[in-house]
């Protein structure tokens, strides 16, 4: 597989953004990137010796629209919160001894976090 690499062109929302390559790189609908920005320089501590950059992770996204120089994508990762929802009135199920709360599981989009114009992808 081609390592495809590129950069944020433009932000659109926190879960939406719009990477600098497109179909005449190699991307397609369907391909997934990771969003990144380079942290600081990690070091052997016992060589002193440099062994990568830090990769700052910000969310990953899936291509919705590739065109020939540009591509939309957009987050496809969630998250599981559980909500509580209340049926009826509350002080019923105190005085009659039933419970009114009910818990329920959703998915919530993950945002990508802090994205910004030219922050990496690359094609995972």
């Amino acid at each position: 597989m081609p390592n495809i690499e590129g950069k944020v062109a433009k932000v659109i929302s926190d879960d939406e953004i719009i990477i600098n390559i497109g179909s005449k790189d190699g991307v397609k609908e369907g391909d997934r990137f990771l969003v990144y920005q380079l942290g600081e320089e990690i070091k052997d501590p016992d060589t002193d010796k440099i062994l990568d950059t830090l990769e700052v992770v910000k969310g990953r996204v899936k291509i919705i629209h590739a065109q020939s120089n540009i591509s939309t994508g957009i987050t496809d990762e969630y998250e599981h919160k559980t909500r509580k929802i209340i049926r009826g009135n509350p002080l019923a199920g105190v005085l009659f001894g039933y419970s009114t709360e009910e818990h329920e599981l959703e998915d919530i989009k993950k945002p990508l976090i802090d994205v910004k114009v030219s922050d990496l992808v690359r094609k995972i």
